[in-house]
């Protein structure tokens, strides 16, 4: 309820409020956007300061949450801030927390708010995500088994024709007229 109450006055108060425009955050330190890897931390600059801006707090916008001292409904072990800068750590970050992150600071002289926007950008490593993947690991295990099971039959269907064919060749059976005949040939001193 506290986070809805916030977020509505902070739109009341966008007639006095300055917002800056949407910068590319660098090593030079302009702010943009924040690409980390799934299931890695972000730290998300606010640019706050005690000599120009306090900081108030942080609206998640695809979540409607608000994050800061005045709020205590949020996830404290996912998001933490820093109160003198404003910078807002996101803890194992995964597709749901991608989107706007709104950082909004009060003037230290006067009434202006000025808000920043930060765009969280999660990138996926594939082989990162498929090594710890229950469901891919299943599916491995399934596939080797299979893969196991049907170089088992394959080599019993090898081994039952090497014995069918060589290892007990077929007796071939003779009648009592053809083994006489037979046997003449062979030995023709036989009575």
């Amino acid at each position: 309820m506290l986070e809805i109450v916030a977020f509505a006055a902070l739109l009341t108060l966008l007639h006095n409020v300055e917002c800056l425009p949407t910068q590319i955050y660098s090593k030079d330190g302009v702010y943009y956007a924040e690409e980390v890897q799934l299931g890695d931390t972000a730290v998300l600059k606010c640019g706050s300061n005690v000599k120009n801006y306090f900081f108030d707090f942080w609206i998640v916008d695809k979540k409607n949450l608000v994050i800061g001292p005045s709020n205590e409904g949020y996830d404290k072990g996912k998001y933490k801030y820093e109160i003198l800068s404003g910078n807002l750590t996101v803890k194992e970050v995964n597709t749901d927390d991608a989107g706007d992150y709104y950082c909004v600071s009060r003037q230290v002289e006067g009434n202006k708010k000025f808000i920043i926007r930060t765009k969280l950008i999660v990138n996926y490593d594939w082989h990162k995500v498929e090594e710890h993947s229950s469901s891919i690991n299943t599916i491995r295990i399934i596939i080797s088994l299979i893969g196991i099971v049907l170089l088992g039959i394959a080599g019993y269907v090898v081994y039952t024709i090497w014995r069918d064919r060589y290892r007990h060749p077929p007796q071939k059976k003779f009648s009592g007229l053809q083994w006489l005949v037979r046997r003449e040939h062979q030995d023709p001193k036989v009575p």
